[in-house]
């Protein structure tokens, strides 16, 4: 458990770290924190209570740190904790898994915060926007999410951490 802390808080500060330096017209749009949650998964083998916990508590620490809509992404985190659960009935934990999930997730994501915001009318978006969101977003965060999988496969090998396979 405390592996899948240290792989959230390294995605979170870092996607800080590249928010900063990039805009909302750049062409990567980061969500390591959302891919974190793809890649920590695994490691809550029988203990899916206990990731959706974790899915809460970080998606709360999100909206504190990132954002100023209140209860927004904790929900969210939530709802994404509930659908890789979901997913990852059918498909084994692998790297294009990893990839194909982080996918999903991501325009998954992407398309209920911004109907959220729209509906609740905290803001108005066109689609053309949204669109542009998250095709910013897939390709540098699909990378980081097989990258940030391999990385943790190794780690957890090397260091007899068990996981799903």
């Amino acid at each position: 458990m405390i592996f899948s802390f240290l792989i959230f808080f390294v995605s979170f500060l870092l996607e800080g770290l590249i928010s900063n330096f990039l805009s909302f017209h750049s062409y990567f749009l980061p969500l390591f924190s959302i891919i974190s949650l793809i890649i920590i998964y695994p490691y809550f083998h029988k203990k899916e209570m206990t990731y959706l916990k974790m899915c809460a508590f970080f998606g709360f620490l999100y909206d504190i740190t990132y954002t100023d809509t209140f209860l927004l992404n904790t929900c969210l985190f939530v709802m994404i904790g509930f659908f890789i659960e979901f997913i990852n009935i059918w498909l084994s934990n692998n790297f294009l898994n990893s990839g194909f999930i982080s996918f999903i997730v991501i325009i998954l994501y992407r398309i209920l915060y911004y109907f959220i915001l729209f509906f609740c009318g905290y803001s108005s978006f066109s689609f053309k926007n949204l669109f542009i969101s998250i095709n910013h977003s897939l390709m540098g965060n699909i990378f980081y999410a097989i990258l940030l999988y391999f990385v943790t496969d190794y780690i957890s090998y090397k260091k007899h951490i068990e996981k799903i396979d």
